[in-house]
C-alpha cells in the first residue's frame, strides 16, 4: 500500500472511531471543577476587557494556579453552541474537543518521528500507532481536561523543539516558543520544556567547537519569549506577576490532596502511598509488550 493513502487512512481511522466511541466515556470528578474554573476566567476577562456580560455562576469564585488555555476555549464554544444549561451537550462537546486535540497530538508525534528517521518510512506511523494504542492515554483523550491537555502541548512543544534544532531559524524559534508558552500555560511541568531547550543551545556552546553564538543568542531571547506567550493564558497571574509565580509553581509542586488512592483492592491516602505505588500503576496499565 502507498504510504501516503496508509497515512491518511489511519488519521481517517481515528476520526471515525472518535466520533464513534465519544459516548462510552463518562464524567469524571475533575471536569466539573474545571468547567468552573473555565467560567470563572473567561468572566474574568470580559470584564478586564469591559465586556458586558450575564454572571453563569453564583457563590465564591476563585482563580486556579495554574493555565486555563484549554478552558479558555472550550468555555466559549461551550456559550457559542448554547450548551450552558444541558450537562450532556457541554460535556459532549468538552470530550470531542478532546478527542481532536489528541488528533493533533498524533499528528504532530507523527511529523517528530518523521524528522528523526527521515529515511524510515513506516517507522513514524508505528511509533504513532504506539502513542494511539496505550489504553490508559486513549481513555484519557476523551475526558481529562487537564494532563490530557499537558500531553498535547507537551507533544506539540517537542514537535517546534525538533524542527527547530534541523532549521536554526528565528522563524522556527518562535513557534517553539508559542508551543512552549502554551505548555507552560497547561500545567507547570511544561517548564521542563523551558529549561531542555536552554539546556541543548547552551550544551552546545561547550561541546561545539568553533562555538555557534547564534544558539546563545536564541537561548536569550527564547525564554523571555516563551514566559510572555504562556502568560494571556494564565490570568491568576495577571496584574502580580512578579509575587504570584513563584507561589504557583511551589503550590503544584507539594499539592495537598487529601483523598484516598486504590491500589490491588486496598486504600492508601494519597500523601502516603507505598513506594510501589508509581511502578505497579505503571505496570497494571500499559500492555505487557510495551513493558518488554
Amino acid at each position: 500500500m502507498n504510504h501516503r493513502i496508509a497515512v491518511g487512512l489511519f488519521f481517517t481511522g481515528y476520526l471515525l472511531l472518535g466520533f464513534g466511541i465519544v459516548d462510552d466515556y463518562g464524567i469524571t470528578f475533575d471536569e466539573a471543577i474545571q468547567r468552573r474554573h473555565g467560567i470563572v476566567t473567561v468572566e474574568y476577562i470580559a470584564e478586564q476587557l469591559g465586556i458586558e456580560h450575564e454572571s453563569l455562576l453564583s457563590g465564591e469564585r476563585s482563580f486556579a494556579p495554574y493555565g486555563m488555555a484549554y478552558q479558555m476555549v472550550a468555555t466559549p464554544i461551550e456559550m457559542r453552541l448554547d450548551y450552558e444549561e444541558d450537562p450532556y451537550r457541554y460535556y459532549r462537546v468538552r470530550h470531542i474537543l478532546n478527542f481532536l486535540l489528541f488528533g493533533l497530538a498524533l499528528g504532530l508525534f507523527y511529523q517528530t518521528l518523521r524528522l528523526r528517521w527521515p529515511y524510515r518510512t513506516w517507522w513514524p506511523m508505528l511509533g504513532t500507532a504506539v502513542l494511539l494504542l496505550t489504553p490508559r492515554i486513549f481513555a484519557h483523550a476523551f475526558f481529562n481536561p487537564k494532563d490530557h491537555i499537558l500531553l498535547v502541548a507537551y507533544v506539540a512543544a517537542t514537535y517546534t523543539l525538533v524542527r527547530y534544532l534541523h532549521r536554526r531559524s528565528w522563524g522556527a524559534l518562535v513557534w517553539h516558543a508559542l508551543a512552549t508558552g502554551v505548555a507552560i500555560s497547561t500545567r507547570p511541568p511544561g517548564l521542563l520544556l523551558l529549561a531542555a531547550t536552554v539546556a541543548l543551545l547552551l550544551g552546545e556552546q561547550l561541546f561545539t567547537r568553533p562555538p555557534d553564538r547564534r544558539g546563545a543568542w536564541h537561548a536569550l531571547a527564547f525564554v523571555p519569549a516563551a514566559l510572555v506567550a504562556a502568560l494571556p493564558f494564565l490570568p491568576y497571574l495577571w496584574g502580580r506577576i512578579g509575587s504570584a509565580a513563584g507561589s504557583v509553581v511551589a503550590e503544584m509542586a507539594n499539592y495537598d490532596w487529601g483523598g484516598e488512592v486504590l491500589l490491588f483492592g486496598t486504600y492508601y491516602a494519597a500523601t502516603d502511598v507505598p513506594w510501589f505505588y508509581v511502578p505497579s500503576w505503571i505496570g497494571v496499565t500499559t500492555p505487557p509488550v510495551y513493558l518488554l
